[in-house]
């Protein structure tokens, strides 16, 4: 088979050749489709904002990704230590 490994970037369909070699060295070759199923990953998309937090003030950040299965809030490009749950509350005062 001219191809025996498949991922996410494979997923539907793909053509591929299959050759085999009997006993006596006869070759023969023919192609076929090989379905790859599943889902592939959605790109999560980023949109910054400006949130200003009063000095008695607070915010609820949350993150809107039905297939994320994963998450990390950041501060001016720099993970927040613990911060990784779909939502994120700050208060002023508070570390960010």
């Amino acid at each position: 088979m001219s191809k025996t490994s498949f991922g996410c970037s494979d997923i539907g369909q793909d053509t591929v050749l299959l050759t085999a070699t009997d006993n006596y060295g006869n070759i023969a070759s023919q192609t076929a489709i090989v379905t790859v199923q599943g889902i592939k990953p959605g790109k999560p998309s980023v949109v910054s904002a400006d949130t200003t937090i009063c000095k008695t003030g607070h915010a609820l950040l949350t993150i809107n990704a039905a297939s994320a299965t994963a998450y990390q809030w950041y501060y001016e490009g720099t993970p927040i230590s613990g911060a990784v749950a779909k939502y994120l509350y700050r208060h002023a005062g508070g570390p960010v």
